[in-house]
C-alpha cells in the first residue's frame, strides 16, 4: 500500500466546553425522481462511506433498479462524490437496514426481501432475511435468504472474525431456517460462514414481540446483542412494562451469557449499541418513561444514551430533547472517549434550540459523563429524517438520513416534497482539536513502526513514558486487549495477528496525561 499517512492527533484537554456546534463543510443529495429511504452510513478504508437504504425508481443517480422497491447501496469518496451505485433486488419489495465494508475490501448487506426473481435466488414465504456480498467494485458475489413461512428481516449485520459473519433482527417464523421461536416473533440471531452458508441461529425472547437492532463481536469471541422487547416472559428477565431495551450477551456459540432490561413503565426503544474503550457498551434510543431507569423527561419522546459495564451494569444514563419528540437513531464513542449521536426531533426547546420546520436532524455531542457540549438541527421546511452518524477520520462528524426538503440546510433535491433523498452532511472538526504529522514535537515523543503492518506493530518510546490503552477500527470499536501487549525495554510491541486487514487508531497516553492518536494499516 503506498503512501500511508500517518498522523499523529494530540489532545491537550479532553473534557473541553465546545460553546458552538461545528458548521456545515459540505452537504450532498442521493437519488432518483421517487423515494429513497437511507438508513446506514459506515466509513470505508479509503476515507469515503458506504450507504444503505432502499429506493422506488430509476432516474438521476439511480440505476438497474429491479422493480417496486429495491434495496439501494452508495459508495462515496471521502467529500461525498457518488462513486458507485448498486440497486438490489427482485420484483417486489427489498429494503436493507444496514451494511459495511469488510476485510476484504467489498461489502456486506443486510435486510429483507419478499422477491424470488432477480437477484434473489429463493423465498420461504413472505419476508425473508436477505444477506448481500458485493465485491470492491459493488458487483454481487452472492446473497442468501433466510427465514421461514412467516415475515423475517435483518436489521444489523458484522463481519466476525473467523471470516464470517453475523446478523440479528426479527423473527417472525417458527419453520424453515427458524426454530425455538417464543412466539409473535423473536430477537433472531445468526451466523454465515465466509460464503454465506448457514452456521448456528438462537431466538430470543418471550412471548410477546421482541426486536433485534443491533450486533457486534466481542473480543473474546462471543456477541452483544441489542433489541427491543415487550415480553415478560421467556428469556426476558426484568422487563418495566411496555418496551424495554434489552441488551444480551452471548457466548461464541449463540447461548446467553447475560440479559439486561433497560427502561420504565413508558416506551424504551433501541436503536443503537457500540463497545466502548473501556470494554463496556453505550447503548442510544429513545424513551418516553418517566420511571425506572429513566431519571428524566423532557415531553413526549427523548433520546436516551445509557452506558453499562463489560457485565451490564448500569452505570450512566441520560436523556436528551424539548418538549416535542426526539428519536435517537446512532450512537458512537469518538476518539476523545466521548459520544455523538443524532436522530431527529420535531421538539423546539429545551435542549433543542431550532428547528427549519416539522422534523430536522439533530445532533449532540456528550462528553465522557454524558454532558451535552454542544447541538445542532439540520433540515429545511419539510421532513428531515437523521438515522446514521461516525466521526470521519479528520475529526469532524458526517451524519446520514433522508429528506423531503429543498430549503435551509438542503441545496438539491432530486424529487417533489412529497419524495425523499438520502442526504449526507460533513460538519467540520471541533476547533479545539490540533492535528500534526510526524514533523511535529510529537515525533520526539514515540515513533511507531512498521507501517503498514503485518502481525506486530512496535511503539518506541523516546523521551516520555508512553501508555496504550486502546485501539479502535474505522467503526470506532475497540480491538485491545491487554494479552496483545508486550514490553521490552522502551519497545512496546503489539500482537495484531488475530485482527482483520483495514485502518485503524492506536490511542496512546503519556506520563503528563497527555493522550495521542496515531492511524496505522494493518495488512
Amino acid at each position: 500500500m503506498k503512501n500511508i499517512v500517518f498522523l499523529i492527533i494530540a489532545m491537550v484537554n479532553t473534557c473541553a466546553v465546545y460553546p458552538q456546534a461545528p458548521a456545515i463543510e459540505w452537504e450532498k443529495t442521493y437519488g432518483g425522481p421517487l423515494t429513497e429511504f437511507g438508513y446506514s452510513i459506515e466509513p470505508c478504508d479509503d476515507g469515503g462511506y458506504f450507504l444503505c437504504g432502499w429506493t422506488r425508481a430509476n432516474g438521476v443517480d439511480v440505476s438497474g433498479f429491479h422493480g417496486t422497491k429495491d434495496i439501494w447501496v452508495v459508495k462515496t469518496d471521502s467529500v461525498g462524490t457518488l462513486v458507485w451505485q448498486s440497486c438490489l433486488g427482485g420484483i417486489n419489495y427489498e429494503e436493507s437496514y444496514h451494511g459495511q465494508q469488510c476485510p476484504d475490501g467489498g461489502y456486506i448487506i443486510c435486510g429483507f426481501s419478499d422477491s424470488d426473481s432477480g437477484q434473489v435466488g429463493a423465498n420461504h414465504g413472505l419476508q425473508d432475511c436477505w444477506i448481500v456480498k458485493l465485491d470492491s467494485a459493488g458487483s454481487l458475489q452472492w446473497e442468501r435468504s433466510l427465514g421461514g413461512s412467516m415475515n423475517d428481516l435483518a436489521n444489523s449485520i458484522i463481519p466476525t472474525n473467523d471470516g464470517g459473519y453475523a446478523f440479528t433482527g426479527f423473527a417472525g417464523s417458527s419453520s424453515g431456517d427458524v426454530s425455538g421461536n417464543h412466539g409473535n416473533g423473536d430477537c433472531w440471531v445468526v451466523k454465515l460462514d465466509s460464503a454465506g452458508n448457514f452456521q448456528w441461529q438462537n431466538c430470543l425472547g418471550g412471548s410477546n414481540p421482541d426486536n433485534g437492532w443491533k450486533i457486534n463481536q466481542t473480543a473474546d469471541g462471543g456477541y452483544i446483542v441489542g433489541a427491543t422487547s415487550s415480553s415478560i416472559d421467556g428469556n426476558v428477565v426484568g422487563n418495566h412494562g411496555g418496551g424495554d431495551i434489552w441488551i444480551i450477551r452471548l457466548n461464541a456459540s449463540g447461548s446467553i451469557i447475560w440479559q439486561k432490561c433497560l427502561g420504565g413503565s413508558g416506551s424504551d426503544i433501541m436503536r443503537d449499541m457500540r463497545i466502548t474503550s473501556d470494554a463496556g457498551f453505550v447503548i442510544g434510543g429513545y424513551s418516553n418513561s418517566v420511571d425506572g431507569d429513566v431519571s428524566l423527561n423532557q415531553g413526549a419522546y427523548d433520546y436516551w444514551v445509557v452506558k453499562l459495564d463489560s457485565s451490564g451494569t448500569l452505570i450512566s444514563e441520560k436523556t436528551f430533547g424539548g418538549p416535542g419528540n426526539d428519536y435517537g437513531q446512532s450512537v458512537r464513542q469518538v476518539l476523545d472517549g466521548g459520544y455523538i449521536v443524532a436522530g431527529y426531533t420535531n421538539s423546539v426547546g429545551g435542549d433543542v434550540s431550532i428547528n427549519h420546520g416539522f422534523n430536522d436532524y439533530w445532533i449532540i455531542r456528550l462528553d465522557q459523563n454524558f454532558n451535552l457540549l454542544w447541538q445542532k438541527s439540520l433540515g429545511g421546511s419539510s421532513f428531515d429524517f437523521g438515522t446514521s452518524v461516525l466521526q470521519s477520520s479528520d475529526d469532524g462528524f458526517v451524519v446520514f438520513g433522508y429528506s423531503s426538503s429543498l430549503d435551509g440546510d438542503i441545496t438539491v433535491h432530486n424529487g417533489s416534497t412529497q419524495e425523499s433523498d438520502f442526504w449526507m452532511v460533513k460538519l467540520l472538526p471541533e476547533s479545539t482539536v490540533s492535528v500534526r504529522d510526524l514533523n511535529g514535537v510529537e515525533q520526539n515523543e514515540f515513533s511507531l513502526y512498521p507501517n503498514p503492518v503485518a502481525d506486530r506493530l512496535i511503539i518506541e518510546q523516546r523521551k516520555s513514558m508512553i501508555f496504550i490503552d486502546a485501539i479502535y477500527n474505522i467503526y470506532g470499536e475497540n480491538c485491545f486487549y491487554p494479552s496483545m501487549l508486550t514490553v521490552n525495554g522502551s519497545q512496546i510491541i503489539l500482537e495484531l495477528s488475530s485482527i482483520a486487514s483495514g485502518f485503524y487508531f492506536a490511542r496512546l497516553k503519556d506520563s503528563k496525561g497527555q493522550f495521542y492518536f496515531s492511524k496505522f494499516y494493518k495488512e
